[in-house]
């Protein structure tokens, strides 16, 4: 059964797959270059001149901040991955465990394993999740037929408007 004209439904919330270009291609290439640099990052001994960077607290901050940083750019690059609704989560559940299983591997390469950290990794997901979901949002209002997404029917809109 074909919906009325009246009817306003919602678009649905990823927009990229159905548009041809170079995002649909670029996005996984630079999710997947990223994952990969990331864990090689995580998984190898701080050399020794990095740890002397600005004294102790710089280094601390540093390294706590590019935990934050690193898994919200991730999150955000996972939400422009040209894959349904559904998959997005789903990676982005796999991009918390892949917080977890690295700070787990960092206590068998010389670095601390810490749950304070894996937090942070967590803490970046959902910020970067908050921050694309937010985007795609603006972007698919911006984009939709009507110009903007409405909660009811035009007519009860206008009848709205005369009272």
């Amino acid at each position: 059964m074909k919906p009325s004209a009246d009817e306003v439904h919602p678009l649905p919330i990823y927009p990229l797959p159905e548009r041809p270009g170079w995002r649909r291609y670029i996005f996984p290439w630079l999710w997947g270059g990223l994952l990969i640099a990331w864990t090689w990052l995580l998984l190898m001994p701080i050399p020794e001149p990095a740890r002397r960077l600005g004294g102790p607290d710089f280094t601390f901050w540093l390294g706590k901040g590019l935990h934050v940083g690193m898994y919200a750019v991730l999150a955000i690059l996972t939400w422009m991955l040209p894959i349904r609704e559904v998959a997005r989560w789903v990676v982005t559940a796999l991009l918390l465990a892949h917080g977890g299983l690295t700070e787990f591997l960092q206590q068998f390469v010389g670095r601390g394993s810490s749950w304070a950290d894996w937090c942070r990794d967590a803490a970046g997901i959902a910020l970067g999740t908050i921050l694309a979901r937010g985007w795609l949002m603006v972007h698919r209002r911006r984009h939709s037929p009507q110009g903007s997404i409405q909660s009811k029917p035009a007519q009860e809109n206008d009848n709205a408007a005369h009272l």
